[in-house]
């Protein structure tokens, strides 16, 4: 194909632009899904998330020794301790995505952040995804969303050489990192997510 499948765009695809290998879709559309997860959905905002990560805290806290989130929490838990090493932003460039990813959960880990903190984002972002009828078919979508989400909880490094602080480093969120990280922290989204978990988080 000449032209890039969705409908309204009019760019050449990669292939025919000689830019990219996508035979259906242009670049603009192809660096669209690295970032986000979807090709015409965005990122979830803050302000969409908000509603839903009350409603989440809010359970979690009253339902702290129920056995769903008991044991998503320990799977976090998990995650992040066996994450291996932690690694600074300024020595990730070029690794493997799969070892940047668990790199990102060590430096969760190293920062202390709770696992109880983390569940309420992926939930969130579950209820959200819902809410906005954002279904099994935009799965991809739904984990990138969960990797982004966790990871601006300790993605940046600020290191210091004699003293003089250098500019902090950021890693940046998007492709195929975040789709390790997404599945696994869907994965866990499942222990916690029911027919009467879902009920309750939307009352």
């Amino acid at each position: 194909m000449s032209r890039c499948t969705l409908p309204g765009c009019t760019r050449p695809t990669q292939a025919a632009a000689g830019n990219g290998h996508s035979a259906r879709y242009c670049k603009h559309h192809v660096e669209f899904h690295r970032r986000h997860g979807s090709y015409w959905f965005r990122s979830l905002t803050a302000a969409e998330l908000e509603p839903h990560r009350k409603a989440a805290r809010a359970w979690i806290r009253g339902n702290r020794d129920d056995f769903r989130i008991s044991r998503a929490i320990s799977s976090i838990e998990g995650l992040m301790q066996n994450a291996g090493p932690w690694e600074n932003a300024y020595s990730i460039r070029g690794r493997p995505p799969k070892e940047r990813a668990n790199f990102a959960l060590a430096r969760l880990r190293k920062a202390g952040i709770d696992p109880a903190v983390i569940l309420e984002r992926i939930l969130a972002v579950a209820m959200c995804c819902e809410a906005r009828g954002i279904d099994e078919r935009q799965r991809e979508f739904r984990r990138v969303q969960m990797a982004k989400v966790v990871h601006r909880l300790a993605s940046g490094t600020h290191k210091t050489t004699s003293g003089f602080p250098l500019p902090s480093k950021y890693p940046r969120s998007e492709g195929n990192v975040l789709r390790h990280l997404g599945r696994r922290l869907d994965d866990i989204a499942a222990f916690a997510l029911d027919g009467r978990s879902i009920e309750e988080l939307v009352a």
